[in-house]
This record gives structure tokens, sequence and C-alpha cells, in this order.
């Protein structure tokens, strides 16, 4: 059964070091929570960083409704509009709107023995 000594035999790195460097390079507010609960150093400090990029993604994504999501169907239902609407949320102007359909007509992968149009059809 694999053990912290076991990893530490195996992988010699210093987590001490790399934590606290880690540490060290995180917001001022993940800091200071660091030092009022730091219990130990190294794999404790390694998984608070984990915790801590967690947590900036659940803020982040957290009651926002302006966070667009793409299917590949909704693609292929209407080429056109899923463009539009693409182009539109990344900020590009609809005067690409021809240049990006083009390009959609393409087979980006023409040159795979498994997964070109050419193949799968």
């Amino acid at each position: 059964r694999p053990i912290v000594l076991t990893f530490k035999k195996i992988f010699p790195l210093n987590l001490q070091e790399i934590g606290e460097k880690a540490i060290s390079l995180l917001p001022v507010n993940y800091r200071n929570l660091w030092n009022k609960i730091r219990r130990g150093a190294g794999e404790e400090a390694v998984f608070f960083i984990e915790l801590c990029q967690i947590h900036a993604y659940i803020l982040e994504t957290r009651d926002r409704e302006d966070i667009k999501s793409y299917s590949y169907e909704s693609l292929l239902e209407d080429k056109e509009e899923f463009t539009r609407s693409l182009l539109r949320e990344v900020g590009i102007g609809e005067e690409y709107l021809v240049q990006a359909l083009s390009a959609l007509e393409k087979d980006s992968q023409a040159n795979s023995d498994l997964l070109s149009r050419e193949r799968l059809s």
C-alpha cells in the first residue's frame, strides 16, 4: 500500500520547498488564510493550493448567467446562427461570418485515418 514515505522515495521532491514557494505566489487573502491554519508544510501546502484553485473557480462561476455553452448538436442544427452567436460571444464582428462558415466546410481531420469525414461517412 503506497504511503507518503513511498511517494517521497519514488519522487525525491522537496514538497516543503515547493509548497512554500507556491504559497508565496497565492493572492493575499489565501496567504493570510494559510498563515492562520498552517499545520505543516509540504503535502499540506500542496493540498491547500489545490483547494484554493477550486475555491477560485467556484467564485468565478457562481451566479454567472452570462456564461454561454455550445453543443455540437446546435452547430449541426443551424451552422449560421451558431457561428454568428459564437462570433458575437468572443467579440468578433459579423463581417467575418462568411469566412468562419467557409472554415466549417473544410475537414480539419482530413489526414486522420480514424476521424476524417471520408472515413466516418
